[in-house]
């Protein structure tokens, strides 16, 4: 059996990988740390992990392919959009030629494919209640088949670092409004 989460950047992957990787018996990596996730999910023949027993992956690299992953559970984590913007705006990626790029530059077209996959049927994993407690993290579990104790510390979250933004009202004008553009999203889902 296995399962594939994905969501927004800056929703909670790593740290629901690194949880759900304390269950005996499962492989679960964050954005299958040993090839280049970006590229790799986008290649069938890297899709045959997901024929392994008891594996699952937790990545936003793989929203653009959840729907043709070869795994019995497919989830999407759901995060408050002015929190997503907030924590997105204080992180940037490098892509193409090293540019940084903040995430919230990319919500419209990944709210898109959200959207897709979780009318197509993906479960929807809500972020406030999913750290809130250990038993909600082990409710995600049980959901995406795996059983067993998990052994984890939930206030054991990762810290990016200085925060640059402290509300999302001191993010730019133009970002507010992308989160903004984007209230069909949370109206229909959150």
């Amino acid at each position: 059996m296995s399962f594939a989460v994905t969501g927004l950047g800056r929703c909670g992957t790593m740290a629901l990988a690194r949880f759900l990787n304390t269950a005996p018996g499962w492989t679960v990596k964050h954005q299958n740390d040993s090839e280049n996730h970006r590229l790799g999910y986008r290649l069938v023949k890297h899709w045959r992990r997901f024929s392994r027993p008891n594996y699952g992956e937790v990545s936003c690299a793989l929203l653009p392919v959840l729907g043709g992953l070869p795994c019995k559970h497919k989830a999407v984590i759901l995060r408050d959009l002015k929190q997503t913007a907030l924590s997105a705006a204080n992180y940037s990626i490098k892509v193409g030629m090293g540019a940084k790029v903040p995430l919230i530059d990319e919500l419209p077209y990944t709210l898109e494919m959200l959207d897709a996959w979780l009318q197509a049927g993906a479960t929807p994993i809500y972020y406030d209640r999913l750290f809130s407690s250990k038993e909600s993290v082990e409710h995600v579990a049980r959901e995406l088949g795996i059983e067993g104790p998990l052994t984890f510390d939930i206030h054991e979250r990762h810290n990016m670092g200085a925060k640059k933004f402290n509300s999302f009202g001191e993010l730019t004008p133009e970002h507010q409004r992308t989160v903004e553009s984007c209230a069909w999203f949370e109206e229909m889902w959150l």
